[in-house]
């Protein structure tokens, strides 16, 4: 009996307070990770960062596939990635607020390498123009685009279609191609705090 009681206090008391992992920030309802890691933004959302030497291999396999794909099919790339976020449990951040705008710029600034680029999860991908998250499918409600941003200008053949902060315009949100620019990345884990 004593255990159960014990067991139900630390859920309870647990259910008002976000514990981050390590290497993790906490704002609001969510934790934070910033990648320091230059990937494309199709590879970050994918948001696995393999350390282990033996893996390596699935990496260079996983791009070259994602790649064959983007080539068949500019758009069949974002559903072959979709779901591999979760593999750390999160997703590309998605700024909903000023506030939460101002904290993870207030971070990326924080940092010792303040000339890099960081992906967001926002995309363009579907609709030209229509930006959305691309876990949730939302429109955005919050920007916080640079001058002149978004521009879509096209590379090779490619157009602009995933959103970045950019260092070179104090993180504001910038557009680039989404399978050939690598910049860094912030995941993001939501938690929905249960009312007591």
């Amino acid at each position: 009996m004593v255990g159960i009681i014990t067991v139900l206090i630390l859920i309870v008391s647990g259910c008002n307070a976000i514990q981050c992992r390590n290497g993790w920030v906490h704002h609001d309802s969510s934790c934070y990770l910033v990648v320091n890691l230059a990937e494309t933004w199709v590879i970050a959302e994918s948001c696995h960062v393999i350390q282990d030497k033996s893996l390596q291999k699935l990496k260079v396999v996983s791009i070259y596939v994602i790649m064959i794909l983007i080539s068949l099919n500019n758009m069949q790339h974002k559903r072959f990635t979709k779901d591999h976020c979760r593999i750390l449990g999160g997703m590309l951040a998605e700024i909903n607020n000023a506030t939460e705008n101002a904290f993870l710029k207030s971070t990326l600034g924080g940092l010792q390498n303040k000339n890099a680029d960081y992906w967001i999860g926002g995309t363009d991908i579907e609709v030209e123009g229509e930006w959305e998250w691309i876990t949730n499918k939302q429109r955005f409600t919050y920007t916080d685009w640079a001058p002149a941003e978004p521009n879509n200008i096209v590379k090779d053949g490619m157009s602009e279609g995933c959103a970045l902060m950019s260092s070179a315009q104090q993180f504001k949100w910038n557009d680039d191609n989404c399978a050939t620019y690598k910049a860094n990345f912030i995941c993001e884990i939501e938690y929905v705090l249960l009312q007591s």
